[in-house]
């Protein structure tokens, strides 16, 4: 029995020498030290100077045949040559004065990827603090192994902790390399800054572009602290900004059509916006009916399909002109509601071309947002936002680099 112990413990430094249960099936195996020697933990000098005995510890391990198991043993204290005083011997099994072995730690780490803390926590009995402490710990320690190279595009985009509550943090991700590089508590200028500062010298030579949404304080931190790189306006943001044009203008039709064009328009609020090819026959006959009804929804929508097309252009030389002909096309059609939209490309607009020299979206940072936003419903939202943030950077973490 005890040579299989052995063999199940794994641990080559400890060797059982007594096993039990207790009346609740709980397993604890006393073990004690295989070496006669310990090697200090400062100056790495061997040792075989026994000084005295620790007081007597305890640590949870993994289940044995179902039943949960306790490894219990009294640590030796030596006295070192070297430094003159006395030191504890350090165990293959746990860390110092934790109260589980590396490989529990592993394990409940393992069971709380894309998982429910609390969950974990009463399926293994050990508290939610104990549970939090060790995922924390050993994704921080996976991340800090990680020996990844500089990246050199940056992806920038927000989230909102709470919807309709504008309190948004920051998302800041290396989409080539598939990772979240930090999530900051709020998406200020001088937050980004601040964060930009901190980055080494090299890596901030290594970037040479930046993908964001159209909020200033993105551009003006990265014109200021990356004055080199390339800032490219997410295609998906700025069609979504045209998109809410012409929902605003099919709301001002509604309002002021008569009943019959009201009755007609019913139902085509997310058609309009929808992309062409992914409306089904019966959802696209509806739409010609509603713009039958009304030209100049009709007229709305064709540009935005025109507009979402150009982003399908060879080149910037063949886009440039066609987005000003674009613009043309929209003042003489003198549709109002569109008026902002073309403040908005005369302000972004080289930005926005600039999408066709690489073709980068956030399409990568869009996916993390997802995932960020099903790990708060696991969670049930967020106490602390440093554990948070470690949280969304250890879920977001490659798959090769994090063990599943």
């Amino acid at each position: 029995m005890s040579e299989a112990l052995n063999h199940l413990l794994g641990f080559p430094d400890l060797q059982v020498e007594r096993d039990h249960f207790d009346q609740d099936g709980t397993l604890f195996l006393e073990v004690r030290p295989v070496f006669p020697v310990a090697v200090c933990p400062d100056c790495k000098t061997i040792s075989e100077s026994l000084h005295d005995y620790d007081e007597r510890r305890q640590v949870r391990d993994c289940s044995v045949w179902g039943a949960p198991c306790y490894l219990v043993w009294r640590p030796r204290r030596f006295d070192c040559a070297r430094c003159g005083q006395p030191f504890t011997e350090l165990t293959s099994a746990a860390e110092p004065n934790r109260h589980f072995t590396r490989r529990y730690e592993q394990y409940i780490f393992r069971l709380c990827r894309g998982s429910d803390l609390s969950r974990v926590a009463t399926m293994e009995g050990l508290s939610y603090d104990e549970v939090e402490g060790i995922y924390l710990r050993q994704g921080e320690t996976e991340l800090a192994s990680q020996h990844l190279p500089p990246f050199r595009i940056l992806g920038i985009d927000e989230i909102a902790l709470k919807k309709g509550h504008g309190n948004f943090v920051l998302v800041l991700s290396a989409p080539e390399q598939s990772r979240v590089l930090a999530v900051l508590e709020d998406r200020n200028q001088a937050t980004l800054e601040k964060w930009l500062d901190q980055l080494p010298p090299e890596q901030r030579a290594a970037i040479e572009s930046v993908c964001i949404d159209m909020w200033e304080p993105y551009s003006h931190a990265i014109e200021k602290k990356l004055p080199h790189v390339k800032i490219v306006v997410d295609r998906f943001h700025v069609q979504k900004n045209l998109n809410d044009a012409l929902t605003k203008a099919r709301r001002e039709v509604q309002r002021q059509a008569p009943d019959e064009v009201r009755e007609a328009l019913k139902g085509c609020r997310w058609l309009l916006v929808r992309n062409r090819e992914d409306l089904t026959a019966e959802q696209r006959a509806q739409l010609e009916t509603a713009c039958a009804a009304c030209p100049e929804l009709k007229t709305c929508y064709d540009l935005k399909e025109e507009f979402r097309e150009l982003f399908a252009l060879p080149d910037r030389a063949t886009a440039e002109p066609a987005l000003q002909e674009w613009q043309r096309k929209v003042k003489e059609s003198g549709v109002k509601s569109f008026e902002p939209f073309l403040t908005t490309l005369n302000n972004w607009g080289q930005y926005i071309l600039n999408y066709f020299d690489e073709r980068l979206t956030s399409g990568f940072v869009e996916g993390m947002n997802n995932k960020i936003k099903l790990l708060k419903r696991i969670a049930f939202g967020f106490r602390n936002f440093d554990h948070f943030a470690l949280r969304v950077r250890i879920e977001c973490a490659p798959a090769a680099v994090l063990p599943h």
